[in-house]
């Protein structure tokens, strides 16, 4: 069987090819796995949709504010083709009106071989329930079908490599289809995937995951390996809650110099209200801790959650001048499908939300956003303000 999966434009961003579509690459590998011919046509590289006539299977990824987009393009495969549809937003939103013949819900590896089966037998159903992949039938993401070397992971030569999967949080913004789980990906493969990046000519990788360190003895073994391996550049994503001074020195040694961290507020009432499950002094000592070893710290804020004022504004300000983060990403809370916010509206006071998925997007050209949903104290006005507030306090 012919397949080719297809990763939508994302024109909101700066840079929609700063990662390869990961998602999709694990996808190619289970239908590889199955005996399919697969290809990637990542539109973030390539601007036109071609499509050969010999495809038996074409599916898209979608994330929610790319719904309009894969609508259209699925307009142009169907009915010439069988379509799938996968990914974030049809996960939470299976009942939305893509035009495809097949949706899909949460991770493919266990239910790739039946999508396949059915298709050959031409008895498919409308939708398929994934859910949540065991850890061992996760293979190895099918990097051959794409030249990673046209991406450029925080504007570097690098690429990523997953060593786990989900976050055992459970934040209120968060739409993770992994929900709050949280599955690791055996050793032995993540240092196959390693070499294999390193022979395909990077020496700079990023460890994607959500949470590297939520795993102290996972997380060694991989640094470990490293260490005795390769002589590499590290840039990890973790939280301040599973920090300590061991692991960072083992990160050093592996080749860590940049750590990033979801800090979203220096306001501890934002934070309540996120369930981020941490305090603003601990996120400060991970920050000192960081930099007093020399790493340099990446912080990501949320401006606007439900419950942001001025006052909330000007304490994340201050956070920031007193911790100094040699970098720092601002994005804007959209309610996206998934997350607590969208699923209990009335829980945030949230009065409004936006019947357009066009405008919710995190963060878009030049930093900019449009605001998507309003509370009974935050109107759209109050978010412009904020966010420029927000944006002028920490130049």
């Amino acid at each position: 069987m012919k397949v080719l999966l297809v990763n939508p434009p994302s024109p909101y961003l700066d840079n929609d090819a700063a990662y390869p579509p990961m998602g999709l690459l694990y996808v190619a590998s289970s239908f590889e796995k199955e005996g399919c011919d697969v290809k990637i046509l990542d539109m973030a590289c390539e601007n036109k949709f071609s499509l050969e006539d010999d495809i038996d299977l074409v599916g898209f990824t979608c994330v929610t504010p790319n719904v309009n987009r894969v609508k259209q393009l699925i307009q142009e495969v169907y009915p010439r083709h069988i379509v799938m549809v996968g990914g974030a937003h049809p996960t939470f939103m299976p009942s939305e009106e893509f035009g495809a013949h097949i949706v899909v819900q949460g991770e493919i590896e266990s239910i790739a071989y039946q999508i396949l089966n059915d298709i050959k037998t031409e008895k498919f159903n409308k939708s398929y329930y994934g859910g949540l992949a065991k850890s061992d039938i996760i293979c190895k993401p099918a990097r051959h079908l794409v030249d990673l070397h046209n991406y450029r992971p925080g504007g570097e030569h690098a690429t990523p490599v997953y060593t786990s999967r989900g976050c055992n949080f459970n934040c209120s913004f968060c739409c993770k289809t992994a929900k709050n789980t949280y599955r690791r990906i055996h050793p032995v493969q993540v240092a196959e995937e390693i070499d294999e990046c390193v022979n395909a000519g990077f020496k700079n990788i990023v460890i994607g995951d959500d949470n590297f360190f939520i795993d102290h003895h996972h997380a060694k073994k991989i640094l470990e390996y490293i260490v005795d391996n390769h002589n590499i550049k590290l840039r990890i994503n973790t939280d301040s809650r599973n920090l300590n001074k061991d692991l960072i020195e083992l990160a050093i040694a592996a080749g860590c110099f940049e750590v990033s961290m979801g800090i979203e507020s220096g306001s501890q009432p934002i934070l309540d209200a996120m369930n981020k499950r941490t305090t603003i002094e601990r996120n400060r000592q991970a920050i000192i801790l960081l930099k007093d070893h020399g790493i340099s710290v990446k912080i990501y804020l949320v401006c606007n959650f439900p419950g942001e004022t001025k006052e909330t504004i000007k304490e994340t300000i201050d956070f920031v001048h007193q911790t100094e983060p040699n970098k720092i990403l601002v994005s804007n809370f959209s309610p996206l499908p998934g997350c607590d916010v969208f699923n209990h509206p009335d829980k945030y006071n949230i009065e409004w939300m936006s019947d357009n998925w066009d405008d919710y997007y995190l963060v878009g050209k030049g930093g900019g956003f449009k605001p998507c949903f309003t509370t009974t104290t935050l109107s759209k006005e109050n978010q412009i303000e904020y966010h420029q507030m927000l944006l002028d306090g920490i130049k």
